[in-house]
């Protein structure tokens, strides 16, 4: 980058964690971004993050398994634009979707449907990243086969355009 560019923060809501992924929709829109908590906000121009969507973690017992919070983050998010879905992949629970009726207009955030932990019996492990093929709008994800097992600090990361 050259050094005529500049930057400016974009200041997350009030008691949100760190925002972990980032997408914009098919109007170039956003960027949406889900914190490491499960939440879902959208940047608007003179306004800030709206609160879009949230979804629910089932941990269970997988931190006396000796697994930290650097895997239990979501790792991925992506569009279907014909849809108006937004995925989600996360490294425990798996594949979620948030349907909207617009993206244009400010809807009460909704909760994010659980879709699948595993394809064809097999686990998928832990989620490391995702994407939406606009030619047949399927959600493609990939898994990591490493996860730190340091602990870190929920309020770690930083957002800019």
């Amino acid at each position: 980058m050259g050094s005529s560019q500049s930057f400016e923060r974009l200041t997350l809501p009030a008691n949100t964690t760190s925002p972990v992924s980032l997408a914009f929709d098919k109007d170039d829109e956003g960027p949406y971004v889900i914190t490491s908590d499960g939440l879902v906000v959208k940047h608007a121009p003179n306004i800030g993050f709206l609160k879009m969507a949230t979804f629910k973690f089932q941990r269970g017992n997988k931190t006396k398994q000796g697994l930290t919070d650097a895997c239990e983050r979501p790792r991925g998010m992506a569009f279907n634009n014909l849809g108006n879905k937004i995925y989600f992949a996360d490294a425990y629970d798996g594949l979620f979707v948030v349907r909207f009726n617009s993206l244009k207009k400010r809807e009460v955030p909704r909760l994010a449907i659980h879709l699948a932990t595993s394809v064809k019996g097999v686990p998928l492990g832990f989620l490391s990243g995702l994407d939406v093929d606009p030619q047949n709008w399927n959600a493609l994800f990939d898994r990591c086969y490493f996860c730190l097992r340091a602990k870190l600090p929920k309020h770690d990361g930083k957002l800019a355009k």
